[in-house]
């Protein structure tokens, strides 16, 4: 019998900063990044080494005054880059919310994963001393 290969990764932010549009959010704590595929915390990009089903989440924090700051999860595949989900946005003007966007999708072993801020986000509105999962990105892998 073989034992199955389990994959998962959780990567956040702690601080409170605005993130400039367009730009890859800045999660760059590796919570736990487990079973194979790498995230590195320079770029902000997830490179799976496993190929299957998977459920991947996104949350971030809109601020009280900020623009929604909708967010962008985007796939590179064979050097093309597309967008597989984008986050609901929120009225500006009203206290801080956490948006979050979340999808099952099949990725291929080299694809690579990544988040990209539409409208300057506030990563969160509070300072956190443990694991923040207010603002992550994280993925889990379904099928063995």
């Amino acid at each position: 019998m073989t034992q199955r290969q389990e994959v998962r990764f959780n990567v956040y932010n702690r601080t409170a900063n605005i993130i400039s549009t367009g730009v890859n959010m800045p999660y760059d704590v590796i919570d736990f990044n487990e079973g194979g595929g790498t995230y590195d915390t320079t770029t902000h990009q997830y490179t799976f080494s496993v190929a299957g089903t998977y459920v991947i989440g996104e949350s971030h924090m809109k601020g009280l005054l900020n623009p929604a700051g909708g967010i962008d999860i985007k796939l590179i595949r064979n050097g093309e880059t597309i967008v597989l989900n984008r986050a609901q946005s929120a009225e500006q003007g009203y206290d801080a919310r956490t948006l979050k966007s979340c999808l099952i999708y099949k990725f291929e072993e080299n694809d690579v994963l990544f988040c990209v801020s539409l409208t300057s986000p506030k990563m969160n509105n509070f300072a956190y001393t443990t694991n923040d999962i207010y603002n992550s990105f994280w993925g889990i892998r379904l099928d063995y």
